[in-house]
């Protein structure tokens, strides 16, 4: 025979000092606090829809995959503007401080440099991705330069102080020409249509 030792229902909810308005529902007190605190609208709908989203969950690791899916569509929905800059820096040996200032002052992702002459390895840009071609002359080269958030490649030619670098990951790919025009060269711009896209 089975002794009664307790009067407790075996589905009660846990004992805890309870607020003189708790209504033991957790979103309840949490609309209760949140008007107390005075939240806006907009902030009490955004802790609302995160409980609604963690009591609605199986478990922890269903929560936070829907979590992480909504980080990822936004992340796709988001528009980022790319600055591009283009600079005759007339010699990187001499210039490269300036130049490189230059690049964070603007912000730039891209940055298209000509006349680099052969010292153009001599200081490197920090924190991007640089492509060169040599020029025709000691003062001629055109370098590239890429930040390392970005995906770029480059398209191999044999045109001198031509660089040509194709950008993915975006919404859309972009194709970049960077070309030094010294005026003693005789170019054929028909060199490049090929690799000129729409």
């Amino acid at each position: 025979m089975l002794i009664r030792t307790s009067n407790l229902n075996v589905v009660a909810k846990a004992f805890f000092p309870a607020s003189r308005n708790y209504l033991f529902n957790p979103r309840d007190e949490a609309i209760h606090r949140l008007n107390t605190w005075n939240f806006s609208t907009k902030d009490q709908k955004l802790v609302l829809s995160l409980l609604d989203e963690w009591y609605t969950g199986r478990t922890l690791n269903t929560v936070l995959e829907e979590w992480e899916k909504v980080g990822i569509a936004s992340l796709r929905n988001q528009n980022e503007y790319i600055k591009i800059l283009c600079y005759n820096v007339e010699g990187w040996g001499t210039r490269a401080v300036e130049a490189i200032d230059l690049v964070y002052k603007v912000q730039a992702s891209i940055c298209i440099f000509t006349e680099v002459g052969e010292l153009w390895n001599t200081c490197r840009l920090p924190h991007f991705n640089t492509f060169y071609q040599k020029g025709t002359n000691k003062n001629g080269g055109v370098c590239i330069a890429v930040g390392k958030h970005l995906k770029a490649t480059r398209i191999e030619v044999s045109i001198p102080n031509t660089v040509i670098i194709d950008i993915t990951g975006l919404s859309e790919p972009v194709r970049i020409i960077g070309i030094y025009w010294p005026t003693s060269q005789q170019r054929d711009l028909d060199e490049i249509q090929p690799f000129v896209i729409e």
